[in-house]
């Protein structure tokens, strides 16, 4: 094997670990010149990414390569951020349209696909299987707490939990003393997904009835409890109602929908009521849902409270 396909494999092996990329510094580690970087471009072997960055080969899809673009592009020793952190550690489900990087020191500017956050001080770090260094789990919620919408923050910070990526004490106590915006958004995120209740639904769905439930100051229900050998989602033994949460991705289907006739009628003939809510009831009419489950619930207050 001649010597430049030696570096040229050398490049390519380095490029495999970093979403098909690689840096000009990197190119010059593995003896390539900024003119035959230049050469090896032109004839299309190399692909310009961002300044100083460049794809090895076909241009990768997908988010990976985005975010390896943007680390290699403002140094490896800045962490992704921001919403783009909370998608590569699994707390948001969806990657974003720009990479978020938090750089201390030096300045940097931001450039199409990347938006640059500067920090007075280092911020704690963690890296993914690929080399991918993001901010930890705790900092990225704390960046995400001004950003994002009341359930979205309760989602990630519920995704941390069970990715055992955060500790809720220790998150709890980081919030309190920091003075950063969004603290008290985060607190209650926190305090919501720290509920025991909450630590047993099933989705979303559930966990946003369970939220507006408490805000209304109804009787808190059993989650998840089994009855006459069901499973159902709420349960107000007192007043005898069961409450399903009917989500369409868990009760599509005819089969489905049969045995929740069939569950339901077992539970009415054993002196239940079973009411069953759907999506639009939650999100569209939730005030309507709220005096529906009160006259239930608290059948002497009548249809008067808000």
């Amino acid at each position: 094997m001649s010597a430049a396909a030696h570096r040229w494999n050398r490049l390519c092996r380095t490029a495999q670990a970093q979403s098909g990329l690689v840096s000009l510094a990197q190119l010059h580690a593995a003896g390539f010149s900024t003119r035959t970087a230049s050469r090896l471009a032109a004839n299309g072997q190399l692909t310009r990414r961002h300044r100083g960055v460049y794809v090895v080969g076909p241009v990768q899809p997908g988010f990976a390569a985005s975010a390896w673009a943007a680390h290699l592009a403002l140094g490896v020793a800045h962490p992704i951020s921001h919403v783009a952190a909370g998608f590569l550690l699994g707390l948001l489900p969806r990657p974003p349209r720009i990479v978020e990087v938090t750089v201390t020191g030096a300045r940097r500017r931001s450039r199409p696909g990347v938006r640059v956050h500067h920090a007075e001080a280092s911020v704690p770090t963690v890296r993914d299987c690929t080399g991918l260094l993001t901010t930890d789990a705790a900092r990225t919620l704390a960046d995400l707490a001004p950003q994002l919408g009341p359930s979205a923050l309760r989602g990630a910070v519920r995704e941390g939990l069970v990715s055992h990526r955060i500790d809720l004490r220790s998150l709890r106590h980081e919030v309190e003393a920091s003075r950063r915006p969004g603290r008290t958004r985060l607190l209650q995120a926190v305090d919501a997904v720290d509920d025991p209740s909450m630590h047993r639904t099933a989705s979303e769905f559930e966990r946003q009835l369970l939220t507006l439930v408490r805000e209304h100051g109804l009787p808190l229900p059993l989650v998840n409890e089994i009855v006459l050998g069901f499973e159902v989602d709420f349960l107000w033994p007192d007043a005898g109602l069961v409450v399903e949460a009917d989500g369409e991705r868990w009760h599509a289907g005819d089969d489905r929908r049969r045995r929740d006739r069939q569950r339901d009628a077992a539970l009415v003939a054993a002196g239940l009521t079973v009411l069953r809510i759907g999506w639009h009831q939650l999100t569209e009419t939730p005030l309507t849902l709220v005096e529906q489950l009160r006259a239930r619930l608290l059948p002497s207050s009548g249809l008067r409270r808000a």
